[in-house]
């Protein structure tokens, strides 16, 4: 019975088929013909489990083989380069992959030729070097049998027996592991073009609970390796201009979650900013798109644009080294926000309009902060203290009204500025109108502050 059957992706009509009774053949004309071409000193009636042809030329293919119904759990994974005329086992029992790890799947790299993921009845190895040497590759993942895997769109997916499916996202590292290796200094790897995308669960990664799924995070990943844990690294993010949009430095006070509560549900929200790590060989660091918010904040900015911008590392090292690296990558355009009609000029009339709220937002807090400075200089009962107390009703919302409370001035702006950015749209008309009301509302009230102020000092 045939097990596993592959064609070639690099030269159609060259077919690899398996059993489950050991045998390997091989047709290069679509299956007119086929080949037994079973390596000769591979232990008979076992399973062929996968077999998978290199995505790099058409008479390189791997096989893994399994005899573990049989009481034998010896790894067996083989590479040809020829067709199948000669095979060559990777898997002796010395180079990595234990003796006793029988072997169930292999994928060659699609990117990579040499980088091989192999799959094993006690967990995952990986080699940089076409199997001669392999290392443990597992992470978080359990120690299980891994069924199946495959390399699509940059990451990793695998299979695995009662324990779920599993993501590795964006190899790049990996790939560029021989780079990295041979530069010796902290380096900054090729990132991958992004896509400009929302929202994203929090899950595990979000410090969910474990019956739940754990997702990765939206944003721009920039994966850095030191050679020695540094002192500090700061990570910015430049656009076309070379104008700097965003850092982060790792003495940050870094992220956190929380439970908040919405009218239906409670729910999970970050508050803060990522830090980039500072630890002895990779790292990884996630942008997600957006710049700071009002005052400064972590949270609270519009999304950028899409386009292209620059990445650039800057680490200290515990003996003094210093060192800069930079990398371009592109931000992309959700492809299903393209098809609603959605574009790049919309996103930049919503970005530009979020500049502006947060611009009015950080205009409402410096009025608020110089109304209660007038307000701590005034006299108790005084008719100025009175008419102080009047902006301030109208500026902030009293929360010692514990159920739906009248949002004021300053929360209305925070409105505005969630509806405005909460999709990739182009702003609607009455955002600007609301905005304008806004801005002319605060300057009533500023002259009005101003006026008390000048009766304070005066006095």
């Amino acid at each position: 019975m045939l097990y596993a059957i592959e064609e070639s992706p690099v030269t159609p009509g060259v077919i690899w088929s398996g059993s489950n009774d050991g045998f390997v053949q091989v047709t290069r004309d679509g299956g007119q013909t086929w080949t037994n071409v079973t390596p000769p000193d591979m232990p008979q009636e076992g399973r062929v489990q996968t077999i998978d042809p290199s995505p790099h030329s058409a008479g390189k293919a791997y096989f893994a083989y399994y005899r573990t119904l049989l009481g034998d759990l010896t790894p067996f994974i083989y590479k040809t380069e020829d067709f199948g005329e000669t095979w060559e086992l990777l898997t002796p029992g010395d180079n990595g992959i234990p003796a006793h790890h029988a072997t169930r799947v292999i994928r060659e790299d699609t990117e990579r030729e040499g980088l091989l993921y192999a799959g094993t009845e006690f967990g995952m190895y990986i080699s940089f070097d076409d199997g001669e040497s392999w290392e443990k590759f597992q992470f978080n993942l359990p120690r299980t049998p891994i069924t199946d895997m495959k390399v699509h769109q940059g990451d990793l997916v695998i299979s695995t027996m009662g324990r779920a499916f599993w993501i590795m996202d964006n190899l790049s590292p990996l790939r560029q592991a021989d780079a990295a290796m041979a530069d010796g200094g902290a380096y900054l790897f090729e990132p991958e073009d992004a896509y400009r995308l929302r929202g994203g669960g929090f899950g595990g990664f979000g410090g969910g609970t474990p019956d739940e799924p754990e997702y990765s995070r939206n944003g721009a990943e920039l994966d850095y390796m030191l050679p020695a844990a540094a002192t500090s690294v700061k990570v910015e993010i430049l656009d076309a201009a070379g104008d700097l949009v965003r850092e982060f430095e790792s003495s940050g006070p870094g992220e956190r979650t929380e439970m908040a509560q919405e009218m239906r549900a409670p729910f999970q929200r970050r508050i803060g900013s990522p830090t980039p790590t500072t630890h002895e060989g990779l790292n990884r660091f996630a942008w997600d798109f957006t710049v700071p918010g009002p005052n400064g904040a972590a949270r609270g900015g519009p999304m950028v644009v899409p386009g292209a911008y620059t990445a650039r590392l800057t680490v200290n090292g515990t003996a003094g080294e210093f060192s800069v690296v930079e990398r371009d990558f592109e931000v992309m355009m959700d492809p299903r926000v393209a098809a609603d009609g959605v574009t790049i000029a919309d996103l930049q009339a919503q970005f530009d309009l979020g500049i502006q709220i947060r611009t009015a937002i950080e205009d409402a807090d410096a009025t608020i902060e110089r109304l209660q400075g007038a307000q701590a200089r005034v006299a108790e009962g005084s008719d100025v203290e009175s008419e102080l107390k009047e902006i301030e009703r109208a500026l902030l919302t009293d929360r010692t009204i514990t159920s739906y409370p009248q949002p004021m001035l300053r929360d209305q702006m925070n409105y505005l500025n969630s509806n405005s950015q909460r999709a990739d749209q182009r702003p609607a008309a009455d955002m600007y109108e609301r905005l304008d009301v806004l801005v002319t509302e605060l300057e009533q009230h500023k002259e009005r502050l101003q006026r008390l102020i000048r009766m304070v000092t005066d006095h």
